[in-house]
């Protein structure tokens, strides 16, 4: 997995051409507390949608729907972990995705600006120690903290690869 973002991005970028940015925005701001199958389904329904003239906002919770407005209004998101989510998804892995997957690799259940804070740091750190992207290292955690919670991580090539042929669970 440490090529995740990477691999993404380059999966990304063929499936969306010019609109790639936006569908890489959409994915985060539909992120949080979604896994990664209906995260993906989620953002392909509403770039689907909205490219024919609506908006499809069907299994948004309301910490999506504000983001989802402003990738569709060209704002800014808002949230420290979609922010960066979205960051790494376009290819800066510079940035660390601090989720509740993360904080738990770590011992915390929940994610404060604090623990969000302390993650980074220990990231950072394990980074520059193994010569690699701070969000490999992250994207390496996140997978790890799946596997000890006895989920299989996948990602968005997986969901790519899967949309093809409908999803399997």
């Amino acid at each position: 997995m440490k090529l995740w973002y990477q691999r993404c991005t380059y999966e990304i970028k063929n499936l969306y051409g010019e609109d790639w940015e936006l569908f890489a925005d959409l994915l985060a701001a539909c992120s949080p507390r979604k896994h990664i199958k209906s995260n993906w389904r989620m953002a392909v329904r509403i770039y689907d949608s909205w490219k024919h003239g609506e908006v499809d906002y069907t299994g948004c919770l309301p910490c999506h729907r504000g983001n989802v407005d402003r990738v569709l209004s060209g704002q800014e998101l808002s949230g420290r972990k979609v922010r960066a989510f979205a960051a790494c998804l376009k290819g800066d892995l510079n940035q660390v995705v601090v989720d509740v997957w993360v904080a738990r690799f770590f011992g915390f259940e929940n994610v404060t600006n604090k623990v969000y804070d302390m993650c980074i740091d220990i990231i950072h750190a394990a980074a520059g120690f193994a010569g690699e992207f701070p969000a490999e290292v992250q994207a390496q955690v996140w997978c790890e903290s799946l596997q000890l919670a006895g989920r299989k991580p996948l990602s968005f090539c997986s969901a790519i690869d899967k949309q093809m042929k409908f999803w399997e669970d």
